[in-house]
């Protein structure tokens, strides 16, 4: 396959004897028409490289707002990061002075910090780990415009791809947020397994198509999400309300809990009584709108080096 950007031929497996290629690919008019560049690339979890096509695309996308943030729980995993959060704890813990207690302290001050801290850490790592990956990927060009016949070609190629394919499975690491329990093994490597039980969780969480109110089936990302805004709209506007309906709720059969269990309602959470709930926290669970995760609070509200609870 005559590649557009080298205008040289391109070859798509190599072995120590040699390397074969692609000699034809079938695409229609219409593709072909919105076609502006051909290369190969390199295939995780396979030895032969992906052939990859740029295509124009002339349709409008729908503008989305910023996404929530979420908490990288892979980050705690190393242990120089624990390290160096514990010393930004022992920092933050300093300000609780100037907070008239400890909510208003962890709500403005803390949640802030902490999220911070696990994006300069996230961003740190994905700019090393591109430029490492591109470093990997340069070399594997550089060996692949050699000569097929050189020898122990495919050998280097294969060491190359191996340390880009650890590189992804570390990267891929997010694949696990949200994941069943059965999915995740202690110290599992990342597989096409998770990235394929990853891609079936999103998918269950997306609609691509809905009935509007003539009964036609719309299967457009801006008709459905024009519905669902109508839905909320609707959900969530003011209802006009009277005495009389006020009454009739209060008027509602509504079960009593007996007083003894009242009084224990009431009285204030033990220490004892919150560390038995974070321990039995299940683990890749959705967090709340901060975006700190069940993990966080597990690793590092119950070490005896960084208590948060006695703070």
């Amino acid at each position: 396959m005559g590649s557009v950007i080298q205008k040289k031929t391109q070859y798509t497996h190599y072995t120590n004897n040699g390397a074969t290629r692609i000699d034809r690919i079938y695409i229609t008019d219409t593709l072909k028409k919105r076609k502006e560049g051909t290369e190969t690339i390199i295939a995780p979890f396979s030895d032969h490289l992906a052939v990859a096509v740029r295509l124009t695309y002339s349709h409008q996308t729908i503008l989305r707002k910023r996404r929530i943030w979420k908490m990288n729980i892979s980050i705690l995993e190393d242990n120089s990061f624990s390290d160096s959060l514990i010393l930004l704890w022992c920092k933050w813990k300093q300000n609780t002075k100037y907070y008239p207690n400890t909510v208003l302290w962890w709500n403005r001050y803390v949640e802030k910090r902490i999220r911070q801290t696990f994006q300069r850490e996230g961003a740190s790592r994905n700019r090393d780990r591109k430029e490492m990956e591109d470093f990997y990927y340069t070399a594997i060009y550089h060996a692949i415009q050699s000569p097929p016949t050189t020898e122990n070609l495919a050998t280097a190629i294969r060491r190359l791809k191996a340390k880009i394919l650890r590189l992804q499975s570390k990267h891929m690491r997010g694949v696990l947020m949200e994941a069943d329990d059965n999915d995740d093994a202690s110290n599992e490597d990342i597989t096409t397994y998770h990235y394929i039980r990853s891609r079936k969780r999103s998918k269950a969480r997306m609609f691509s198509n809905i009935l509007d109110h003539q009964e036609q089936n719309q299967t457009d990302q801006e008709p459905i999400l024009h519905m669902f805004k109508e839905y909320l709209d609707l959900k969530y506007c003011n209802i006009q309300s009277d005495i009389c309906r006020y009454k009739n709720l209060i008027s509602c059969v509504i079960p009593q809990i007996p007083i003894e269990a009242k009084e224990d309602l009431d009285l204030h959470i033990t220490m004892d009584e919150l560390h038995d709930a974070v321990r039995k926290g299940k683990r890749n669970k959705e967090p709340g709108p901060d975006g700190i995760c069940h993990e966080f609070y597990k690793q590092c509200g119950l070490s005896s080096r960084m208590n948060y609870w006695t703070s």
